[in-house]
């Protein structure tokens, strides 16, 4: 049996309903044709994946905010770049997704999105907490 570490956080945009998947990985969902789309749970937190990634690659405002924390936290040790900043996020993030530990992969993903949805064309749309 496998648990899956966005059981219950990814809601239907269709329908609205909370998204849970049977421990083989189905999606399961009452939404007409949701089932049979072959989406599986391996798909879905790999996408949600990602889209972390790319988020923490590509997005300059949110790094900047991350190393400005950091530093500030730091004090007059605090004279990291944004790149080494990103970098070692994007190393932890790798750490815990690539774990077995589903409890850790899910208080992270917890951490990082408000809500995840997906849409009828099977992308996923998160809503990031301001961190």
């Amino acid at each position: 049996m496998t648990d899956w570490f966005l059981n219950g956080m990814v809601s239907c945009s269709k329908c609205g309903a909370e998204l849970w998947f049977s421990p083989e990985g189905y999606m399961l969902c009452s939404c007409p044709g949701m089932a049979a789309n072959g989406v599986s749970a391996r798909d879905v937190e790999k996408a949600f994946i990602e889209a972390i990634v790319d988020k923490l690659l590509n997005d300059d405002v949110f790094i900047g905010r991350v190393t400005d924390m950091t530093n500030r936290a730091l004090g007059a040790a605090g004279n990291l770049s944004q790149k080494q900043v990103a970098e070692s996020l994007l190393s932890q993030y790798k750490k815990i997704f690539n774990s077995a530990n589903y409890l850790n992969k899910r208080k992270l993903a917890q951490t990082i999105a408000k809500s995840v949805k997906i849409l009828p064309d099977l992308v996923l749309e998160i809503e990031y907490n301001e961190i």
